[in-house]
């Protein structure tokens, strides 16, 4: 993602055989001129490949419509161009840098005794010699409040045409508690209005001006917070003109008493879900671990987070100073 690179595994049998594995895969960085040529040709296909995919235009379209300079706005997959120039050499010394224990965190879900995994790692690590830690990366340059544009489109090879409203939120600068209760109070908000029973999902779909792929997405981190709503429709013009009513209405009366406790309810059944897959738990440790909180604080937040503070929340979210609109036609 923009913030992190994640491996995971899942298995029955040999645990720690398999963990042995995973970081001998981590730490051992196995580059040639020929691997790394050929794998410049795989990545320049999937960058082919996501050119051509509707979502993915649409979403970092999106993205770069939305912030002025900070790197967010900068493809993860790079270009053909960007990627030119790699080298072994140049592999090896990104990964002395980030691949560094200092740097990692390792999260394990498993019926094994904790002993098992500590071992296996000791055992790992007292064999390399790592150099110095990584220095804390540069803070992203200023960003205006304001989107960068406020409407753009797309043409692509689909059959239907899809809107995609964003909204730029202004970064708290830091981790912690702040920011998981400020990421919460605006899901929250924006799930009362655009979730699956939100009050402006259901008026758009019994209108029949969205169909039931019409979804919502929030994204916080320290130096960078955005959020996307839309999904395909006939009319993308007169989707847009309702998107505006309906948003101007719900920051007016905010969120009622009802629709809070429910959306609360939901998230709070979603969380207790998580812990069925070992996947999931696994994934909120690190989560939580990279944000400087953990899973209980999720919870704690969940209780003590109030209607008025997702109130604020959204109107600060759907300010139209900061949207974006984007739109992709049938080629």
């Amino acid at each position: 993602s923009f913030a992190s690179t994640r491996y995971l595994f899942g298995t029955s049998t040999d645990f720690a055989g398999n963990l042995r594995t995973l970081l001998d895969m981590v730490y051992e960085l196995h580059v040639t001129d020929e691997n790394v040529e050929k794998e410049k040709g795989i990545i320049g296909q999937e960058i082919a490949m996501y050119d051509d995919d509707p979502d993915w235009r649409l979403y970092f379209g999106s993205i770069q419509a939305l912030f002025h300079k900070n790197p967010v706005r900068i493809d993860i997959a790079g270009t053909a161009k960007t990627i030119a120039p790699i080298t072994p050499e140049l592999l090896h010394q990104i990964h002395r840098c980030y691949y560094h224990p200092k740097n990692m965190v390792l999260s394990v879900v498993s019926p094994e005794p904790e002993s098992v995994t500590f071992k296996a790692v000791e055992a790992h690590v007292e064999t390399r010699t790592f150099g110095p830690a990584p220095k804390p990366r540069a803070s992203a340059p200023t960003e205006p409040r304001e989107a960068k544009k406020r409407s753009w489109r797309l043409r692509l090879p689909i059959s239907r045409p899809r809107l995609i409203m964003a909204f730029k939120d202004a970064p708290l600068g830091r981790r912690g508690r702040p920011l998981l209760r400020r990421e919460l109070s605006a899901a929250l908000a924006l799930d009362t209005l655009f979730g699956n029973s939100g009050r402006v999902q259901i008026s758009l779909y019994e209108d029949g001006l969205v169909d039931e792929g019409f979804s919502y997405s929030y994204t916080a981190e320290p130096t960078y917070s955005f959020g996307l709503v839309g999904g395909e429709t006939d009319d993308p013009k007169k989707l847009r003109r309702r998107l505006d009513r309906e948003l101007l209405v719900a920051v007016d009366q905010g969120l009622s008493k009802e629709e809070f406790e429910r959306v609360r309810n939901k998230a709070l059944g979603e969380f207790a879900r998580a812990f069925n897959a070992p996947e999931s738990i696994a994934q909120m440790i690190v989560g939580h671990h990279f944000r400087k909180t953990s899973i209980g604080d999720y919870r704690e937040a969940l209780f003590k987070i109030t209607r008025a503070e997702c109130n604020r929340r959204l109107k600060e979210l759907l300010d139209p100073a900061v949207r974006s609109y984007g739109v992709a036609s049938p080629r």
